[in-house]
Formats: C-alpha cells, structure tokens, sequence
C-alpha cells in the first residue's frame, strides 16, 4: 500500500516536540545537576570557598525542562512550517506500507451475557425441585426389582361365540 504524505499539522508536530524536549530536558537537568552537585563537593573539599557557586545545580531540573520544552516547540513550529512548504514543492512525499497479517491469534467474540435470577426465585425454585425429586433417584435402566410393580399377565380366552 502506498499513502501520500501532503501535509504536516504544524501544532501538532510542535506539541509533540515541545513535549519531547520537556522529556529530555528533565534527563539533562537530572544528569547536570548530579553532576555539579559532585563537583561541588569536591571544590569545596579542596578550597573553602565562601560561597559555593556550583550548589545551585538542583535548579538546573526546573529550568532544563522549561527552556528545552520552549524552544523545542518553537523549533516543532519552524519545522512543520518549512517541511510544508517542502512537500507543496515536490507534490507530496510517498510512504509504501506492506499489509502483514496479525501473528497473534484474535481473541474470541465475547457472547452475551446470561441474566441470573434474583435469589429469592432460586430458592423458590430449589424448594420445588425438593418436593418434586423422589427419595432414592435412580435411573429407568438401575431401578431395583422392589420398586417395579409386578402385573400378572391374564392370557386371552378364545372367542367362543361362534
């Protein structure tokens, strides 16, 4: 399958950038400020300075984020304005997708769903079922010999009316 790519949502790609750049601007201020805090003890181990310049690098997590985020999302805007521009140019940029089947097995359709009776009606029922049942339930094939009635067979008398 082959799509064409015409157009760039210029505030969407900004978005996306400026939220990139939040991400990788907390990374950075995380790594510099561990970095400077290390630095620091180290100065100031060696030369007892009177006021520790380097101390303030837990501020880099705030600001590192806030000025990465910014000018990412400028630069998301500068890009999707120019890369629109681009693709007026050439008439669009293609992209060619290949359709793969799903590897994994489609789960099954969910069937609907059985409506439970409210339990005084189960009782209800349950008691019935109680007084219907025999004592000893057996099955036609097992029933002991006791329990059948016995009926005597009477042979038929020849018509005598001849």
């Amino acid at each position: 399958m082959v799509y064409k790519l015409k157009k760039i949502g210029v505030m969407k790609l900004a978005l996306f950038m400026g939220l990139y750049g939040v991400f990788v601007g907390l990374i950075t201020g995380i790594i510099f400020s561990l970095f400077s805090s290390m630095v620091s003890s180290v100065a100031t181990a060696e030369a007892s300075l009177g006021v520790d310049l380097l101390s303030f690098g837990w501020l880099n997590i705030i600001f590192m984020p806030l000025f990465y985020g910014i000018f990412s999302f400028l630069m998301g805007i500068v890009f999707g304005l120019i890369a629109n521009v681009l693709l007026k140019i050439i008439k669009g940029m293609d992209f060619h997708f290949l359709k793969v089947e799903d590897p994994l097995p489609k789960a099954p359709k969910i069937q609907k769903l059985v409506k439970f009776k409210p339990l005084r009606e189960i009782k209800a029922q349950d008691k019935k079922l109680v007084k219907t049942q025999p004592k000893n339930p057996v099955s036609k094939a097992n029933k002991p010999i006791q329990n059948q009635k016995i009926v005597p067979k009477i042979p038929k008398l020849p018509d005598k009316r001849n």
